[in-house]
């Protein structure tokens, strides 16, 4: 196996399947008979596969994001289909929620078992919801911000918070801790959220902050949870 992608943060990944193309061209897989998977990071819109994909949309959102292409080098010709695609993401942002019902209707269309990686980011854990039909394959869940006293009622009802993502491997939450009898609370329970919440096959970093500290709890698949004080960065 052969990862393409840019190590240098001047140098952007290829923004349109054309790009793409172009770049194979360049690389001479013909001595390398033995070689059958190539991954390639990339980083262009879900409609390069599916034209109408923005029927319903503003292009400019960005809902659906191809991130990487994985192919067999020895029987790429002129052409990448939908079957190549192997990690997406979907960002549901706050100005498209109405519009999201009706991706979430077609999600099947744009995504399949085959797709090994399907990140999403949601402004809180409220808004994912608008991807209900793709819960069978999100496998990469981020949370910009979860209110601290909304997480705190999930864990003392003991309620289900993720659950209904049957194959989520890596899960990150930015928690706001919005007093100091909650930041006490999570010094405490936020370990045990962590290894009570999830399966044992996800990676879960929580990272909780208040006005002046942070601290962040991490677990990796099929371990346990581990909490530590980490620095606050401040904009300037």
């Amino acid at each position: 196996m052969l990862k393409l992608r840019h190590l240098s943060a001047n140098i952007d990944e290829p923004e349109s399947l054309q790009e793409v193309l172009d770049l194979v061209k360049l690389i001479n897989f013909q001595g390398c008979s033995t070689l059958e998977k190539v991954v390639f990071s990339v980083n262009f819109d879900l409609k390069e596969f599916f034209p109408n994909f923005h029927h319903h949309f503003n292009p400019s959102l960005r809902i659906a994001t191809v991130k990487q292409l994985t192919f067999n080098p020895q029987s790429v010709d002129e052409s990448l289909g939908r079957e190549e695609i192997s990690a997406v993401h979907i960002r549901v942002c706050e100005a498209a929620k109405r519009r999201f019902n009706n991706f979430n209707r077609n999600i099947s269309e744009y995504l399949t078992d085959t797709i090994q990686t399907v990140q999403l980011t949601v402004r809180s854990i409220f808004m994912i919801k608008y991807v209900s039909n793709a819960f069978n394959f999100i496998t990469d869940l981020y949370v910009q911000q979860l209110i601290s006293t909304v997480l705190k009622m999930y864990a003392i009802n003991n309620a289900p918070m993720f659950q209904q993502l049957k194959k989520l491997k890596k899960c990150h939450v930015n928690v706001m801790v919005m007093s100091d009898e909650d930041w006490h609370y999570f010094k405490i329970q936020g370990p045990l959220i962590v290894n009570e919440k999830f399966k044992d096959m996800t990676e879960v970093k929580f990272v909780f902050k208040n006005y002046s500290e942070a601290f962040e709890v991490t677990k990796m698949p099929f371990g346990r949870s581990v909490s530590k004080l980490i620095e606050v960065h401040k904009s300037s």
